[in-house]
């Protein structure tokens, strides 16, 4: 950070809520929701400058100032020669290139390809910004806001008096806009999946906004592909299986629900082998053939850096190297992205942070668990597909990443896109037993 983060940081600041508060009079003048849009939006630019500051002087470098360093050769290139710059701008990861390799042997990310298409899309960001970082984190902020805030308003739209509940679930979980707001691959993938889940559900569900939903869908498969593409391998089953439920529950006749509801599972689980082996077809490594191989070199990965630097490591135990051993590792990996670390396994303040979100969101499960007595839980997520959709998602991302990432410091962002949907789920259950309560109370009255 420098001069140009004291001087331009205070003017986006200014434009960023100037243009906020005149989308938020102009759209939202009289509605519910209107009191979050301003908290929102202040706690991701909060959450992005934090996470800037904690990075220079908690840990003194990290990935963020690795993406700002790379938008800073490729300024460098340009104002030295434009042609040099864009041809940065449009090189591939690692490609040589005599005029450009000066610059590109500068950079950090210059042969990861998928940390090196966040350098190019901060580089981009930058030329609005003037190359300054915290204009630049702001500005990753607001992309994440604006994601969120359409996950929000998407999940509004089937429950818009659980509007409190919602928000609390989507755009004020502290690790989702501490770590998913500034310079992060995951302030991108975060963004780009609500929208993606906004447009699904206007273009499949609701048949509305159709040209602008395909647009939104194609960007924002283009961004996550190009940047964490097991993402859209966990989004795909839940996705298929939402839209199934819901054209089924749209039938009126009860045997043709009955007669079609196997018919269904067997298309919806057909259609997310097809999309998952796509995927692996196109990405070698995300095939299930390579699954193990490269879950085992992540974990080796972690494990070894982290114990260098003297981090927290986890175990999720042996394995066997197959299809059932992997499975046998769900609940683990399950309790350890949504519950831990525990208190007791916080290393340092900010491990401590984490462990205490943890704790509660753990506390809450057990709430919700003993409150349903379980069974309702399974029979409120069953008839209604968008509790499904955000409990299956949660739940097959949560174990990806818990099974591979053996990092608590990794993992504590690698968790951030499951986060939301695994609370909204939560929420949405809570407020149907709630509903099935009242209306026990009132039926006890008759």
């Amino acid at each position: 950070m420098d001069i140009r983060d004291l001087i331009f940081g205070p003017i986006f600041l200014a434009i960023i809520y100037f243009i906020a508060y005149r989308i938020r009079n102009k759209y939202y003048e009289h509605s519910a929701i209107r009191k979050y849009f301003i908290p929102g939006l202040s706690v991701k630019l909060l959450g992005a400058i934090c996470a800037g500051l904690v990075y220079e002087f908690y840990y003194g470098g990290g990935d963020t100032f690795a993406f700002f360093q790379g938008t800073q050769i490729i300024w460098d290139a340009m104002v030295d020669s434009p042609i040099t710059g864009f041809q940065l701008l449009t090189a591939e990861a690692g490609e040589f290139n005599p005029r450009t390799y000066p610059y590109a042997s500068q950079m950090y990310f210059y042969f990861d390809s998928l940390s090196y298409f966040v350098v190019k899309i901060a580089t981009v960001v930058s030329f609005l910004c003037f190359d300054s970082y915290i204009a630049i984190a702001m500005i990753f902020a607001c992309v994440s806001f604006s994601g969120a805030w359409a996950l929000y308003r998407t999940l509004l739209r089937i429950y818009p008096e659980v509007h409190r509940n919602l928000a609390i679930a989507i755009l004020f979980i502290p690790s989702v806009f501490f770590w998913g707001s500034g310079l992060f691959k995951d302030t991108i993938t975060f963004a780009a999946l609500s929208w993606l889940t906004y447009a699904c559900y206007h273009f499949f569900i609701r048949r509305d906004r159709l040209i602008s939903s395909v647009i939104i869908m194609g960007i924002c498969v283009y961004l996550i592909v190009n940047i964490k593409v097991y993402i859209i391998m966990c989004f795909v089953p839940g996705l298929v299986i939402w839209l199934f439920l819901t054209y089924r529950k749209r039938l009126d006749n009860q045997f043709l629900k009955i007669l079609f509801t196997p018919v269904l599972i067997v298309i919806a689980g057909g259609f997310s082998y097809l999309a998952i082996q796509q995927v692996g077809d196109e990405f070698e490594k995300y095939s299930f053939e390579k699954i193990i191989e490269t879950a085992a070199d992540v974990q080796w990965w972690h494990t070894v850096v982290t114990e260098k630097e003297g981090g927290s490591v986890y175990s999720l135990g042996e394995y066997d190297p197959t299809l059932i051993g992997i499975l046998k590792k769900i609940p683990l990996a399950l309790n350890v992205t949504l519950f831990r670390p525990y208190i007791f396994e916080a290393k340092n303040i900010v491990m401590l942070f984490s462990a205490i979100e943890s704790l509660v969101l753990l506390l809450f499960t057990i709430y919700i668990v003993i409150k349903a007595r379980i069974f309702k839980i399974f029979t409120i997520t069953a008839a209604h597909p968008e509790i499904f959709f955000c409990m299956i998602f949660a739940l097959i991302f949560a174990f990806a990443v818990g099974f591979t990432s053996y990092n608590f410091g990794a993992l504590v962002r690698y968790k951030i896109p499951c986060l939301p949907f695994y609370v909204a789920g939560l929420m949405l259950i809570n407020h149907h037993l709630n509903r099935f309560r009242k209306l026990a109370e009132f039926e006890e009255t008759l």
